[in-house]
C-alpha cells in the first residue's frame, strides 16, 4: 500500500501493552495506518469531486454516525448527514479543500485522524473518528473547526510531546 501522507505522524496506543511499553505509544505498520489516511484521503477526495454515493459509503453502517461541520450544529444519523453534503454541494465555487499535517491515531479498532484543513481564505482543523468494520476504515464521526491563530497546533505540541 501507497502511504499518500508521507509527512504524516504515525503512533498506536494499545491499552494492552500499556504497562510493559511505558507510554503505551507504539509504531504500527505502515499498512494499518497507511490504510486509515487513505480512508481519510479518501473522505476529502469524496468532497472534493461531491460524490454523494462515496460520502455515504465512508460512513459507518454499524455505529451510530454524527457530524459536525465548522460553525454548524451536530447532526446525527447517516442521511441528516448526507443531507449536508448535498447543501454543501448545491453552492457553486466550494473551495477544494486541501489536507495538510495529518496525525493518525489507533486506539484498537478505533482510528482518530486529526489535521488541518485549507479552505484558500481559512483554516480548519478536521477531526474524524474511524472504526474498523470488516478491515475497512468507516467514519463514525466527523468534526471541522475554525483555527483563528495560525500559532502551534495541537498536532505539533503532540508531537514535540511525543519527541
Amino acid at each position: 500500500m501507497r502511504l499518500l501522507y508521507p509527512e504524516a505522524t504515525l503512533f498506536c496506543y494499545n491499552p494492552l501493552e500499556a504497562a510493559s511499553m511505558g507510554a503505551g505509544m507504539r509504531r504500527l505498520s505502515q499498512s494499518m495506518l497507511g490504510a486509515l489516511l487513505n480512508a481519510n484521503i479518501a473522505y476529502y477526495d469524496a468532497i472534493n469531486t461531491a460524490d454523494i454515493d462515496a460520502l455515504r459509503l465512508m460512513f459507518s453502517p454499524t455505529y451510530p454516525v454524527s457530524c459536525i461541520h465548522s460553525g454548524a450544529h451536530p447532526v446525527f444519523g447517516l442521511e441528516l448527514i448526507v443531507a449536508t453534503y448535498e447543501r454543501m454541494f448545491e453552492h457553486p465555487g466550494l473551495p477544494r479543500l486541501l489536507v495538510k499535517e495529518p496525525l493518525a491515531q489507533i486506539y484498537g479498532e478505533c482510528g482518530v485522524v486529526v489535521c488541518q484543513i485549507d479552505l484558500s481564505q481559512m483554516l480548519l482543523t478536521g477531526s474524524n473518528i474511524f472504526m474498523l468494520e470488516d478491515g475497512i476504515w468507516k467514519i463514525v464521526h466527523h468534526h471541522t473547526g475554525l483555527i483563528t491563530d495560525e500559532g502551534d497546533t495541537s498536532a505539533m505540541l503532540f508531537r514535540r510531546y511525543l519527541n
